[in-house]
This record gives structure tokens, sequence and C-alpha cells, in this order.
């Protein structure tokens, strides 16, 4: 009965019948961060209109629980994650009372790469198994499975933990996917989890003693065509960064209800004492790869690496000034060697990954199928004239080393004038080698003859 006191305890009036009701009296002082107002409920006021809801309606007496139904099935188990389905609690949510008062501000973001959280080398990742994924809910272990007051039912999860290399727990991100509805929820020790959204810091206000902030964009987040709403709440709470991302949820009609999914989140993570999610379990490891990370001046330096030096070119390409080379390895990850060359706007980038986490992704493309790799079949922009079973092919092609020849250079290669860039073809592609190795290569201003020269000598005779 743990969650359900708390649920009862925590709901919410809408935010019009909270301003009403605070215009009968002074209005109490209270603490923000930011510039958003909180509109905060006033105790345990039931709604007046129940909610129908994310989930089909539940049965006659449902028998209120703490924990999802018995019989849960274990789905992954240590090491590996083919996703936990959470059951149906048969509890529906057409009788709760609805939520109100979080403020969900309008923000258009956008993802930065360049915003990318800088992971240091050696860092690894461990998928969670179905026991510590459930633990992250229940820090006095008094529960298993998913708390069924998150109404996560039908959702398929699937959970990993990101560590330094000293075995030290970075995150942790559980992804939850129904259809085309998604989320994500991330909590990281003592600080936010890392982002790549790009924008301006969000602002806080004070929600149940905890500062927070909400906020929505839109987008085609499903690749569906259609916009639909994203909406994202992120916090600190007893020492545990929270940030929790969600879409695509709609209700039988149809209707977009990704805020009232979020807005559950919310009010029972965050109301009264809430959801306690615990790192406790995941902290530390000490199943810590093996890694190397390195750096090279010169190409003569790189090849000294015996397992990589009979895939990287002999000599490097003529008139380039500027190199640089590393080499990334983590044990059961990758293996990974990259060389680059450049001068001005011109480059030559090598990317050597031997085989080290088993079989290769990627189907190699039929020669005899110019359609699938080909590029001077088609015209820019690609999306308007490049078939759509054969996109990926075109843009990331993947040729066995032994069929390599100098025409499928010339297959590959684009030329274009660009303004601020220099003239002059563009090419990129994979060669696959039968042991698995893989060489990429991307090229901008070298010409045919002198890139099929570079290669050449790395193919099997």
């Amino acid at each position: 009965m743990k969650y359900y006191t708390q649920y009862m305890d925590s709901q919410q009036v809408s935010p019009d019948f909270h301003r009403r009701l605070c215009e009968l009296k002074p209005r109490p002082r209270r603490s923000h961060v930011g510039q958003i107002a909180a509109l905060a409920a006033c105790g345990a006021a039931a709604c007046l209109a129940l909610y129908v809801g994310l989930s089909p309606a539940s049965s006659p007496n449902p028998v209120v629980s703490d924990t999802i139904v018995p019989g849960i099935q274990d789905n992954f188990g240590p090491g590996e994650s083919s996703g936990y389905l959470v059951p149906n609690s048969g509890l529906g949510t057409t009788n709760f009372f609805c939520m109100g008062g979080i403020d969900y501000v309008p923000w258009e973001t956008e993802v930065d790469s360049s915003l990318r959280y800088d992971i240091q080398e050696g860092s690894f990742g461990r998928t969670l198994t179905q026991e510590q994924l459930f633990d992250l809910f229940w820090p006095d272990g008094d529960g298993e499975g998913i708390p069924w007051t998150l109404f996560w039912d039908g959702y398929t999860l699937t959970a990993d933990a990101i560590y330094d290399k000293e075995g030290s727990l970075l995150w942790v991100t559980v992804t939850g996917r129904k259809g085309d509805a998604h989320f994500s929820l991330q909590l990281s020790p003592e600080q936010l989890p890392p982002t790549c959204v790009a924008g301006p810091e969000p602002t806080y206000y004070d929600y149940f003693g905890t500062e927070i902030a909400a906020w929505t964009s839109t987008g085609d987040w499903n690749d569906d065509g259609n916009s639909e709403t994203k909406v994202t709440i992120q916090a600190l709470k007893d020492g545990i960064g929270v940030r929790f991302v969600n879409y695509g949820q709609t209700d039988p009609e149809g209707k977009d209800t990704a805020l009232d999914f979020n807005s559950f989140f919310v009010n029972r993570t965050f109301a009264g004492e809430g959801i306690q999610f615990t790192l406790d379990h995941l902290r530390t490891t000490t199943d810590i790869p093996a890694w190397r990370a390195d750096t090279f001046s010169s190409l003569e330096e790189a090849r000294q690496e015996a397992d990589f030096a009979p895939y990287l070119p002999a000599s490097a390409p003529a008139g380039y000034g500027e190199f640089e080379g590393t080499l990334s390895y983590q044990e059961g990850v990758r293996n990974t060697l990259f060389l680059r060359w450049s001068q001005g706007y011109s480059d030559v980038t090598v990317r050597v990954s031997l085989p080290e986490s088993g079989t290769p992704q990627g189907e190699t493309v039929d020669l005899s199928n110019r359609a699938a790799y080909d590029v001077r079949l088609y015209s820019i922009p690609w999306c308007d004239s490049v078939p759509e079973e054969y996109r990926e092919t075109v843009d990331n092609p993947i040729f066995r080393a032994q069929d390599m020849t100098r025409e499928i250079i010339a297959a590959r290669s684009r030329s274009y004038q660009d303004a601020g860039d220099i003239d002059g073809p563009r090419i990129d592609f994979i060669i696959r080698y039968s042991d698995g190795t893989e060489a990429e290569y991307t090229s901008k201003g070298l010409s045919e003859d002198a890139l099929w020269a570079i290669i050449s000598p790395t193919l099997p005779g």
C-alpha cells in the first residue's frame, strides 16, 4: 500500500482552481530558482472530474498492490537484455484523479553533437539484469517488479549502466517502448545525466520541495511524418539526478497523451515521498574490461601496430601537411585505429576496426545491383532521388575486399561546387575483409586515382 498511499496523498488540483483558492487569502511567499511560477497543490484535494486515461479501464474491484502482478517472467539475464515486458496490472488509470500544477514550458531545442558528453577513455557499458532493473525502484528491498503507479503497463524495458575506467557509475538509462510510444529514464549519482540537447538553460521551480524543470518540444520523433509532443522533466532528488523524456503516447482515440504520461511520472516521483530511486547496487563494479588509448605522430608509427598494419596504407597521400592518428581499444567492444590527413579543406580519413564485438553489422552490397551503391545514378538531394530501399547502402555501402576495383571508386565519387569549400570529388565507403576487419574510407579533394593507389596494396591478391 506504500505507493498507493503516496499516490492519494499527493493529488493536485488544476492550476486555475489553485489560483482561485489562493485568492481567498494572502499569497504565501514561495522560493524559486527561475522564472516559472510554481502552481503547487493544496494538499490532498480531489479533482471533480475523473481522468480517462493512458491505459484501458480497470477491472471491477481491483486489488491494490505496490508491485506488478505476480508471475514475472525473466526475459533477460546477466549480461544481456532481450527486453522486459511490463505486464498489465489490471488497474488502469480511469479511477485516478487528474493531475495539475506542473508547469511545462514550450522549449524548442535541437541535438548538438558538439555538446556530446566527453566520456573518458576506458568508460564502458553494462546491460542490467532484470533483478538490477527492479532494484532501481526499491531502495529498502521491500518490493519487486516495476511499481504499478508508474503506469508502464505493456512497455518493453531495457536498461544499461555506464561506468568510468575505475568502475564507478556514471549513469543508468532505462528505455521503454510500446508501439510508437517511447520513454527514457536516466539516473546519475550526484548530478544530472549528460545531454546533447542545445538550448538555453531550463528554468527550475519548486515542486513539493524539489527544484524541477519541465518542458515540451515538438517534432517528428517517430519518423512517421507526423508531429508529436516530446515531454522532458529533470531534477536532482536525494542525491540522484533524474531525467525523464517521453513521446508518442496516445489514447484509444489517437489523442496525444504524452503530457499526461509525463505528469504521472512527476507526480509519482516528486510529490510527497514519491518513488525512491536507488543506485546503491550499481555504484561500483569490479568487472572492468581491458582498455588502451594511444596517439600516433605519423603513418610509420601507426604501422608499428602489427595487427593493423596489413590494412593500413603503405604510404601517405601526397600534399597533405597535417596528420593525426589515434587508437582506441576496449575488450569486447572495439579495437579501432583512426588516421586523418588534411590540408586546408581537403582531407582523407581511414578508420580500421578489427573484429572485437562479434559479427560485423550490415550486409555487403551486390555489385550487380548498381542502384544500391552507385552515386552517379542519383542527384542531390538524395532524399528525393534515392529509392527508400537503397538509402542505407547508398549512404554507407560495404564492399567485400575481394570485390574492390577502381570502378567502385568511380561509382562512389561525386563532385560539386560548394561555396566556401573546395571543389573535387567526395568519396566514402567501407571495405570488409574476410576475417571481419573493416576499413572505412572518406576523402574530400583527393583524386580517384590517388585514393585507389592508397587502397589497392591493402587488398587480397
